[in-house]
C-alpha cells in the first residue's frame, strides 16, 4: 500500500511540474568582450579626440572671433614599460565646402589646456597657431620617466576660436584634424 501511494504521489508531482514549468518561445544571444592592452608599446595611444565645432555664423560677421561650442577633450593611454619623451601633435586640414570652396583667411587658435592624470609631472602644454595649419604642431609634451596610465587633455571652449576674412562665401566648411603622438624631445 505504501509503494502504490508513493508512486502515485510521484506521478502527481510529475504532472504538476510539467504543467507549471514555463515554456520559452524566444531565445536571445549576448556577447562578451575583453580587451588586452600590451604594456610595451612604443607610443601612448590616442583613444578619443572630439571634434571642433563653431556653430552657424552670419556672413556679415567676418573678422570676428567665434568660440568653439564644446571643450576639446583628448583621451590618451600611456602604459609603456619604458616611458620616454613624447609629444601630442595636431595638423588641421583646409577648411572647405563639399564642392572645394576654401574658407577665406581662416585663423584658428587653440589655447593651452590642462592635463589630468595620476602623474602630471613633466608635462608642457602649448598654444596652437593657425599660421601653419597644414603642418603638425605640438600642443602637449611629456618628459621621460613618467608612465601616465589613462590621461585626459582638456582645452576649454573659451580658449578655442576661429575667425575668417570678408571674402568668405556662404556654406558649410569642414576640415579634418590629424592627431598623432610621436616619440620626441620636448
Amino acid at each position: 500500500m505504501k509503494k502504490i501511494l508513493f508512486c502515485g504521489l510521484l506521478t502527481v508531482v510529475g504532472v504538476v511540474t510539467t504543467v507549471i514549468q514555463p515554456t520559452f518561445a524566444q531565445t536571445t544571444q549576448g556577447s562578451s568582450s575583453l580587451t588586452i592592452t600590451a604594456l610595451d608599446e612604443k607610443n601612448p595611444r590616442i583613444y578619443e579626440a572630439n571634434n571642433l565645432n563653431f556653430g552657424i555664423q552670419n556672413k556679415g560677421e567676418s573678422n570676428t572671433k567665434f568660440q568653439a561650442t564644446e571643450d576639446l577633450v583628448i583621451k590618451i593611454f600611456d602604459q609603456r614599460l619604458v616611458p620616454g619623451d613624447w609629444q601630442l601633435q595636431v595638423k588641421i586640414g583646409k577648411l572647405e565646402t563639399l564642392d572645394g570652396q576654401q574658407l577665406a583667411n581662416p585663423k584658428l587658435s587653440i589655447g593651452e589646456g590642462t592635463f589630468v592624470s595620476d602623474d602630471g609631472a613633466g608635462m608642457q602644454t602649448y598654444n596652437f597657431s593657425s599660421e601653419s595649419m597644414q603642418v603638425y604642431q605640438s600642443i602637449l609634451s611629456s618628459e621621460a620617466g613618467h608612465s601616465r596610465g589613462w590621461a585626459e587633455y582638456q582645452v576649454p571652449k573659451e580658449k578655442i576660436s576661429l575667425s575668417f576674412g570678408e571674402q568668405a562665401a556662404s556654406g558649410k566648411y569642414t576640415a579634418t584634424n590629424y592627431w598623432r603622438v610621436i616619440n620626441a624631445e620636448p
